[in-house]
């Protein structure tokens, strides 16, 4: 690897050949998204010093937290990272920056502009991109709800058909036995409580007499043998 970074250096390789790339291609619109922003370290013998990340119009930076050697301050269309250690020159060196972000609502590819501060007071510039798609479309369930038995049986032998009332006595379409008719269905006579048909009542009145002729017999008979005879 040294080798390869001597050999560019003696070819005379331009001194700013920024890469900057996102761990993802692709983003839904619309959405809250997690992208790390990767930056190699292209100056022989330099370091990143400061990072800046232009944002589209219509994309909103959520977070963007601090690293071990960066710090993080964000607007509404700017990222920028400061170093807040001593660095190094680091052969092939590449800087990880994760930030939050929300996505345009509209489906295209968007360029994001990367401006690289080196060490040596020299500056690189790259336009990673990112494609957003249309919004996953929400999967829908369908719950079937079992048939009733009785929901069942009427579609196997077909719903009963609909009785009609009748208008009229005249007009009934209905055939009734002759002994159902109303004429033949009289009230019942009403019972009175407390009272014995003569019928009934006849045969206990006249033991009741017998008893009490047998008794006015006697007593009689009685008198008749008591008395004196002349």
């Amino acid at each position: 690897m040294a080798v390869l970074v001597t050999a560019l250096f003696l070819l005379g390789a331009p001194a700013a050949l920024a890469a900057g790339t996102f761990d993802k291609n692709t983003v839904a619109a619309n959405t809250d998204v997690n992208v790390t922003l990767q930056v190699s370290v292209d100056q022989l013998g330099a370091y990143d010093d400061r990072v800046v990340l232009d944002v589209p119009t219509g994309f909103r930076v959520l977070t963007c937290p601090n690293s071990d050697d960066f710090s993080c301050t964000k607007s509404t269309t700017t990222l920028t990272w400061k170093r807040t250690t001593q660095g190094a020159p680091v052969p092939l060196a590449v800087d990880d920056f994760t930030f939050r972000l929300h996505t345009i609502d509209r489906p295209g590819q968007y360029a994001f502009v990367v401006h690289q501060f080196y060490s040596d007071n020299t500056t690189a510039n790259s336009a990673p991109k990112l494609t957003v798609t249309s919004a996953a479309a929400r999967a829908t369930t369908t719950t079937t709800v079992p048939k009733s038995a009785a929901a069942i049986h009427t579609e196997s032998v077909g719903a009963p058909p609909p009785r009609t009332g009748r208008a009229s006595a005249s007009a009934s379409t209905d055939t009734e036995p002759p002994w159902l008719t109303d004429s033949n269905l009289a009230a019942p006579a009403p019972i009175e409580l407390g009272r014995e048909s003569p019928r009934r009542g006849s045969a206990p009145m006249v033991v009741a007499g017998l008893i009490a002729a047998a008794a006015a017999a006697g007593v009689f008979w009685l008198r008749r043998r008591a008395a004196p005879t002349l």
